[in-house]
């Protein structure tokens, strides 16, 4: 992760009330749009955290920077319990 995310986190955070604050509302759902500039390439997926029981689930209708980039089509994640799992 570059300088300039690692920046943005704190604020993001701090801005939506903090990680705490979102835990709350225990059902959180958002677009997260990743733009590697210098890759000229993208990671956009869906993504969902339901507190009380830890779930994460996202699904990469772009996936070419972090996320499997040699593999076409959408990918799922998730994590559960902390064991996390990904499908195509």
């Amino acid at each position: 992760m570059d300088k300039k995310s690692l920046e943005l986190i704190p604020a993001l955070e701090k801005v939506n009330g903090g990680w705490h604050a979102l835990s709350k509302v225990k059902d959180v759902e958002f677009t997260y749009d990743y733009d590697d500039k210098n890759k000229k390439a993208k990671d956009i997926s869906k993504e969902r955290f339901i507190f009380n029981g830890e779930q994460i689930w996202g699904e990469y209708s772009e996936h070419k920077v972090n996320v499997i980039p040699e593999i076409e089509g959408i990918v799922h994640q998730r994590v559960i319990d902390g064991k996390p799992e990904a499908s195509l």
